[in-house]
């Protein structure tokens, strides 16, 4: 049987197949994704994905062809036997071409489920590889394609459904429309934010990793900073805490969904969905700079006006496939040399005379801790911590003193997004379906312990040359509120204010862990009314 003559027959429908298991994996994706993925975007990756797919499978099939005939020559195979063959091969090509789509979300979930070791993550997927190999067999093209075409519409209705859904819940956490009447007028001056990553308080990298961070707060005392201690992040993860700090209120993780942009957050900070902050500094003359180091934060091409500069750039129309083709990056944005930039770019601008106030986003810090290990040794995160620790401390302390000498009246803001989840692993597989509570007494792990190493965070204010506001900050969703109080009468005004609080999960398994800038010894059970 020539090659021609079985293409015609089957080779063109798991050639079919392949292509569906393309289309399932875009859209499922997509169907999470697409706030921020545009339509340009979109339409050249799948097109890039469809044409390496065909490529793959074609010649796939050519030479899984070439291997059977010559073994049917050999073994006096019949034509029957040789077909089968035939459909065995494409039915692994088939579900290879799945698998490889969908790398990502198994290599997470075998992490995260089974075991923090590549040898069981690669059983694991290998075991899926050869399920979805004997099903599709066992379906025949036919079946097999009339399976992943439905599995796809399934998914694309979801997708829909979910869309609607999320539709609600970000018009249900949007700031009131009074809050930009409410700071219509502030004095100008250059803020300057420093997000940092995963960086807890100093009381924390005391009892927890046994590091004197003190010498970091009292360098920045000595420029003029406050630093606020039982500071508690709202919520547990970047981007959650990024959208209540910039909503100015709990948004209860009502709009999660997805992995790129769980939250919406890139279209928020871009100016794209209301961003109040954002508004309230516009409509004040202040430029808005982002200067980021990754598109973690924000992606240019869902960026709307507000923007007047950012330092990544660029349309990127294959970032889509970073997501369906990981570990491999078909367009990275990444700044090199970023904090030396930084600092740079702060000594520079400091001689030079502007006619408009700048909003400045930047993001340093450290990293997670997490294991998923049974147990957690302080002692395996010192050394590690403590060296980067002393480098990103030298960086905050040059930039700092950069700014101030040149711009005395600069506000800066040095905020951790997070904690470092060094207890991590240990709990949040088996909290999927548990009560926190009953998990973390199975593990011997305090829920007031573990509320701080997910959010008691380090935070630290310049408020310019004015004297800091009275009020202890304990949460960044009222940091805002605070500094434009400050910017603006300098009256303290306390209607309005948002629960200083930490939530973890997502409705409804949503937990409040820490309130008022104090862990919870019992995590309360939060249920969030539409």
């Amino acid at each position: 049987m020539t090659f021609r003559v079985w293409w015609k027959r089957e080779g063109w429908g798991w050639y079919a197949a392949a292509v569906a298991a393309v289309l399932l994996s875009l859209v499922n994706v997509y169907s999470r994704n697409v706030q921020i993925f545009q339509p340009a975007q979109r339409m050249v990756s799948g097109l890039v994905l469809w044409a390496a797919v065909s490529v793959a499978v074609v010649a796939s099939a050519f030479l899984l062809h070439a291997m059977v005939s010559r073994l049917a020559r050999r073994m006096r195979w019949p034509e029957a036997a040789q077909a089968s063959w035939m459909a065995w091969g494409m039915a692994a090509v088939t579900a290879a071409v799945y698998v490889r789509m969908s790398f990502y979300a198994l290599y997470v979930f075998s992490v995260r489920q089974l075991a923090p070791r590549l040898v069981v993550a690669a059983a694991f997927i290998f075991c899926i590889w050869a399920a979805l190999t004997l099903l599709l067999r066992r379906l025949q093209w036919k079946g097999s394609l009339l399976l992943l075409l439905v599995l796809a519409g399934l998914q694309g209705a979801q997708g829909w459904w979910s869309a609607r859904a999320l539709g609600r819940s970000l018009r249900a956490v949007e700031a009131p429309e009074e809050l930009r009447r409410r700071y219509g007028t502030l004095r100008p001056c250059n803020i300057h934010v420093l997000l940092l990553e995963s960086y807890q308080s100093t009381a924390w990298m005391q009892d927890f990793l046994n590091i004197d961070n003190s010498p970091l707060e009292a360098e920045l005392e000595g420029l003029g900073f406050r630093i606020y201690p039982s500071t508690f992040a709202n919520y547990i993860s970047t981007l959650p805490s990024l959208q209540a700090l910039f909503l100015m209120q709990h948004h209860y993780n009502r709009s999660a969904t997805g992995e790129e942009d769980s939250h919406h957050v890139r279209q928020m900070l871009s100016g794209r969905l209301y961003n109040p902050v954002l508004s309230i500094l516009k409509q004040n003359g202040y430029r808005i700079r982002y200067r980021l180091q990754t598109d973690q934060l924000y992606f240019p091409e869902a960026a709307g006006e507000v923007v007047d500069e950012s330092w990544i750039s660029g349309r990127g129309l294959l970032v889509p496939l970073n997501t369906f083709l990981y570990p491999h990056v078909f367009h990275e944005r990444r700044i090199p040399d970023y904090r030396a930039r930084l600092v740079e770019a702060a000594r520079r601008e400091g001689a030079q005379e502007t006619s408009a106030p700048s909003f400045t986003l930047m993001k340093a810090g450290l990293f997670h801790l997490y294991s998923f290990q049974n147990s957690v040794d302080p002692r395996v995160w010192r050394r590690e911590v403590a060296a980067t620790l002393e480098v990103e401390n030298r960086f905050l302390t040059d930039y700092c003193r950069t700014v101030v000498e040149a711009d005395p009246d600069a506000v800066i803001i040095l905020m951790g997004d997070h904690g470092a989840y060094a207890y991590g692993g240990r709990w949040w597989r088996g909290a999927e379906n548990r009560p926190p509570a009953d998990v973390l007494a199975a593990q011997g792990l305090p829920p007031d312990r573990v509320a701080r190493d997910m959010a008691e965070i380090f935070l630290a204010i310049r408020w310019g040359t004015r004297d800091a506001p009275p009020r202890r900050i304990l949460s960044p969703v009222n940091l805002f509120r605070d500094l434009f109080e400050h910017l603006g009468t300098g009256a303290v005004l306390d209607g309005g204010r948002a629960e200083d609080a930490t939530y973890s999960g997502t409705p409804p398994h949503l937990y409040r862990v820490a309130k008022d800038g104090q862990p919870l010894a019992e995590w309360e059970h939060w249920v969030v009314s539409d």
